[in-house]
């Protein structure tokens, strides 16, 4: 029998409002009540002076990467730092424009972006999964233990929002305007240049039931040309046309293999092990767990099981996992950021909705609840934790 709209509505709206509620108390609860609690750091990246304007609580959140992100907005790309795409840059600079400040600005539409990511993710989920499956993955994600770079000025929230509408649409075989959301999350992250495989994938399906091919699917092409587009202003401003990629080192990042930055991960790890959770030592062995535990999940949905996942989410989830494990970064810190990286292997929050055993689930929900909360008080005092 089909639900009354009503009643549908409601459910649709506890779904995604019950989980975004949940992750909103836990990371700003965190900064108001808890955060002083924690030991402080001195901050040694780089800091935005214009931020101090903001107000103490927003700048709490604003550290590390928010201060690049609204620095470039006030004064433009220098040639180290194209490797900070700019659709994010471009959205703080416009509504700065209307006399708010680049802190504010930043803050407010990555916020919104992430209420707006939560729909998306929503959306996609109910393309296969049931309603409280599609609930229980939300709460994975809302409780990760790194979500709270969605409410920074990070790209993240914005790059899973453009990813998340870009697969649902075509899903649904909008092709033209997938292919929109494709370059809009291509020109968000580097990792977005890998949606126009999943479109191409969806197109192979669609041609081998349908038989024809449709003007629409040339939108595929938007995700390569957003990224053209950005290789041309790197090599007009700067005369380095892949600039993105060559500065990487500057950053500490340099091309490896995987397994190799696995293993020195986990020598690090066993050697840190003895420290524990301790602010010095968290970011490192944060990494390394949320690391394995994402490749564990990721080898659990790829091989035939009762967990199912589609063909096109698990292709996703592997390039974006994999290819950061590529780019190592120094010695001492070889699954860099790897932490926050793993903040978008979506595929992860279905493992766990699809989960059968209740009492690992909520056991999940509550350790990572707790990491989260951990987290964030550590990044708002000025600890490396992604």
């Amino acid at each position: 029998m089909k639900l009354p709209r009503t009643w549908a509505n409601r459910i649709v709206f506890k779904s995604i409002l019950i989980p975004y509620i949940l992750h909103t108390v836990l990371v700003f609860g965190s900064v108001y009540f808890l955060a002083d609690f924690f030991p402080k750091n001195r901050f040694e990246g780089f800091i935005n002076p214009a931020l101090d304007h903001s107000s103490f609580f927003i700048k709490q959140l604003l550290t590390w990467d928010a201060h690049w992100f609204t620095y470039i907005a006030e004064t433009g790309y220098t040639e180290k730092t194209t490797v900070f795409f700019p659709l994010l840059i471009i959205l703080i600079k416009t509504l700065s424009s209307f006399g708010i400040e680049t802190g504010l600005a930043g803050f407010v539409i990555c916020n919104v972006f992430t209420f707006l990511t939560f729909i998306a993710f929503y959306k996609l989920g109910r393309l296969y999964f049931t309603e409280s499956e599609t609930r229980r993955a939300l709460m994975a994600l809302a409780v990760f233990p790194t979500s709270f770079f969605l409410n920074s000025v990070y790209s993240e929230s914005l790059f899973l929002f453009f990813s998340f509408l870009c697969l649902y649409t075509a899903q649904q075989s909008k092709y033209m305007t997938a292919g929109i959301l494709g370059a809009c999350a291509a020109l968000t992250r580097n990792l977005g240049i890998f949606l126009c495989l999943i479109l191409a994938y969806q197109i192979w399906l669609d041609y081998k039931i349908k038989h024809k091919l449709d003007c629409s699917m040339l939108a595929i092409l938007f995700i390569p040309l957003a990224l053209l587009a950005y290789i041309l202003f790197n090599f007009i401003a700067f005369d380095d046309p892949v600039g993105f990629v060559s500065n990487q080192e500057f950053w500490g990042r340099k091309f490896s293999l995987p397994l190799t930055n696995l293993r020195h991960g986990f020598v690090i790890f066993r050697e840190d092990l003895h420290h524990g959770f301790t602010p010095p030592y968290y970011g490192n062995n944060l990494s390394f767990i949320l690391t394995v535990l994402s490749l564990g999940i990721m080898l659990l949905l790829s091989v035939p099981s009762k967990i199912r996942l589609p063909q096109s989410y698990l292709i996703i989830g592997w390039l974006w996992l994999l290819i950061p494990l590529f780019s190592a970064a120094m010695p001492f810190q070889p699954l860099y950021s790897l932490s926050r990286f793993t903040l978008l292997i979506f595929p992860i929050y279905f493992f766990w909705s699809r989960f059968n055993l209740p009492v690992l689930y909520y056991c999940y929900i509550g350790i990572s609840s707790i990491t989260l909360v951990n987290s964030v008080c550590l990044f708002v005092n000025g600890w490396w934790v992604g």
